[in-house]
């Protein structure tokens, strides 16, 4: 029978991660040689390729990356196993991994805070991503929890989803220009504007087509641009408008000749929620996110509202039915 250690999926799962050998060696705290013997002894035993070898990293072989599907499900077993048993010694502790979409920056970076504020022992690692990615890093245990698209985003377990906020999307304008002292923008006047919107693959883009074909709006597209940063600078410096998720609204600060307008008829909403992994035993740490962000849907910690945000503010009422009303210019805090 063969003898894998967990030693050696850890140093998969560090290659995967840094794609350099140097590197992955360095984050295990082994020498190079060290870790490209342990990988090759876990080849060994399982009698197949797993990486691709030539002057560099070039990959993993087709075999590989079942391995390493199972490698990722295997390390976040044993540090779960490990976090729980030091748990009952002194505490909460461990690593807290989470994968999120990029939208959901803000709400992620409160609730990480809430955890470590409760539980200083806990360490964090975040990484923006794709919700497919998301979705595929919980199913490969790469990924704790994650912070997703509950359109997309399905857990089979009950209790693993908790309904985070609504996002919505917001037209900015140059305050001067063809929206100037609008309080809403139909989705039907956007046909009429050259529009910069975000590039493929942002999620949120499909999200905009979608609706965009459901009222019958042709959307002029004249830029597509991979980062909000950069779509800003292009809307300083050209005609028309773009489109972005509102809850960017709290993490940038719009220049004074730029403005935001609530997109209105139908109400576009995506529903983001925390997702815990759809198999095995969640860990501590992956349950005590779920409660901080059960808690704050529920209004028990959220945070005071800032200065132009309270209801009626620049991106609107509290959507019937949450309870609370919006602690955040971009995102509505409650159950979808």
């Amino acid at each position: 029978m063969a003898r894998v250690l967990i030693r050696q999926l850890e140093y998969l799962v560090a290659l995967s991660r840094e794609r350099h050998f140097a590197r992955a060696a360095a984050a295990c705290s082994v020498t190079q040689p060290a870790l490209s013997a342990g990988i090759r002894k876990l080849e060994d035993e399982l009698r197949v390729p797993i990486v691709r070898r030539g002057n560099r990293f070039q990959g993993f072989t087709p075999e590989g990356e079942r391995v390493l599907r199972w490698a990722h499900r295997a390390v976040a077993a044993c540090d779960a196993l490990m976090s729980d048993a030091r748990s009952a010694r002194e505490g909460l502790t461990g690593m807290l991994r989470v994968g999120m979409v990029p939208t959901a920056v803000d709400p992620v970076g409160y609730l990480c805070a809430q955890m470590q504020r409760h539980h200083p022992r806990v360490r964090l690692r975040v990484r923006e991503c794709a919700p497919a990615e998301v979705q595929r890093g919980l199913a490969g245990g790469e990924f704790d929890v994650g912070v997703t698209y509950l359109d997309t985003t399905r857990s089979p377990h009950e209790g693993r989803v908790c309904p985070l906020y609504h996002e919505r999307y917001v037209v900015l304008a140059q305050a001067d220009g063809c929206f100037a002292g609008r309080l809403h923008v139909d989705w039907e006047e956007l046909d009429q504007v050259p529009l910069c919107v975000p590039a493929h693959p942002a999620p949120e883009r499909g999200v905009l087509e979608e609706t965009a074909r459901g009222v019958g709006a042709r959307l002029d597209v004249r830029a597509e641009v991979g980062s909000v940063p950069g779509m800003l600078a292009y809307l300083r410096h050209a005609p028309g408008a773009a489109i972005v998720a509102a809850s960017w609204l709290e993490v940038l600060s719009l220049p004074d000749d730029v403005v935001p307008v609530p997109l209105r008829e139908p109400d576009t909403v995506s529903h983001v929620g925390v997702v815990a992994a759809p198999r095995g035993p969640v860990p501590d740490v992956a349950e005590e996110f779920l409660t901080c962000a059960r808690r704050m849907t529920a209004g028990a910690a959220v945070p005071a509202p800032r200065p132009g945000t309270e209801p009626g503010g620049p991106v609107g009422d509290p959507a019937p039915g949450t309870g609370v009303w919006p602690p955040r210019q971009g995102w509505t805090a409650g159950n979808p």
